[in-house]
């Protein structure tokens, strides 16, 4: 702001002088042209002639001289105008003081809300039922979650060792064995199945799985066996086919 003074002051020092130049040049082409005319009173025709051409060029040096005057009279006005300007922003910035920046209202809901409440959690029961507890079996089986598959057929097998699913019970501990490549537990799994529980609808898959652990555990000639008996006693199983394909394989 002192800065801006400064200048303005500057500026208007070299107006003044500006003026004061011009002025000055006005009053001195006056005084040459009034000393021109008295000699022309005096002088002969040609003089008076050249007098005059003389005087015709002061009067435009006069007229310059006077627009450059106007000119500075305005730009005296402005610098004016600007210095007044400079003491009114001053005033003001050295007498109000800058109020500093409040942080912006928080803005809140012009309504009530209920606290959130989270839906209720649906209650899972485990299976009460045996039908239940062997379809929960299956799904773990099926979701390679073999260990604990083989943990609720055994727990089935245990509560419901004569039921109409005990077969299937057991064939499923022999898959779940097969699985992790426990292949001697899978052998006793599936032999199981076989002899208590030749009328189960797992025996002639049992039959065959029989000859599948042999195959792992490189015993060719009791997986050559376990495939002739699925021929043998279940001529009729979907199984037969497979068998007879293996049979190939291992000759």
């Amino acid at each position: 702001m002192h800065r801006a003074n400064a200048l303005l002051s500057f500026a208007l020092t070299v107006s003044f002088a500006a003026a004061a130049t011009l002025s000055s040049c006005r009053t001195s082409q006056q005084e040459a042209r009034r000393a021109n005319a008295a000699r022309v009173g005096s002088g002969n025709v040609a003089s008076a002639h050249e007098v005059d051409s003389l005087l015709m060029v002061e009067d435009k040096l006069i007229e310059v001289i006077d627009s450059m005057t106007n000119l500075v009279g305005a730009d005296h006005e402005r610098i004016r105008a600007l210095e007044q300007q400079v003491q009114m922003l001053e005033g003001r910035t050295m007498g109000t003081p800058v109020p500093p920046n409040d942080p912006p209202p928080s803005i809140q809901p012009s309504y009530s809300q209920p606290p959130y409440t989270p839906p209720p959690v649906p209650s899972v029961t485990a299976p009460t039922s045996l039908q239940e507890r062997y379809s929960a079996a299956l799904q773990l089986y099926n979701s390679n979650e073999f260990e604990s598959a083989l943990t609720a057929f055994q727990s089935l097998e245990k509560d419901d060792p004569h039921g109409a699913y005990a077969g299937n019970y057991k064939y499923w501990e022999g898959e779940c064995d097969y699985a992790e490549h426990d292949y001697n537990m899978a052998l006793q799994a599936f032999g199981a199945v076989v002899e208590s529980y030749p009328n189960s609808t797992k025996a002639a898959a049992a039959q065959f799985k029989l000859g599948e652990c042999y195959e792992r555990l490189h015993i060719p000639q009791s997986a050559h066996a376990a495939y002739e008996r699925v021929l043998a006693d279940y001529p009729n199983s979907e199984f037969r086919a497979r068998a007879q394909a293996r049979l190939k394989a291992l000759r």
